[in-house]
């Protein structure tokens, strides 16, 4: 699931190791953070810690995110405890 959802996510961001990610004019600071988050999220072979580490946010902060990305994309989403 974590995989669709982030190919689904990327669009016309490169996968691989190297690549760059490109922006779009147009492009919202939500979808450009989007964009960073999951393409650092695939890089770090989705560690969701190391991820978050390397953003430079609580991995709380980022399960979150994810959490509302997969509700934005349909993707079914526990409720928090």
């Amino acid at each position: 699931m974590m995989q669709s959802m982030i190919d689904s996510g990327l669009g016309k961001i490169g996968t691989a190791a190297n690549a760059s990610i490109s922006f779009e004019h147009g492009m919202t600071l939500a979808d450009i953070e989007k964009a960073v988050i999951l393409e650092t999220l695939k890089r770090q072979n989705f560690n969701r810690t190391r991820a978050a580490r390397v953003l430079g946010i609580g991995i709380r902060t980022l399960q979150r995110k994810l959490k509302q990305y997969r509700a934005d994309l349909g993707f079914p989403v526990m409720a928090d405890a």
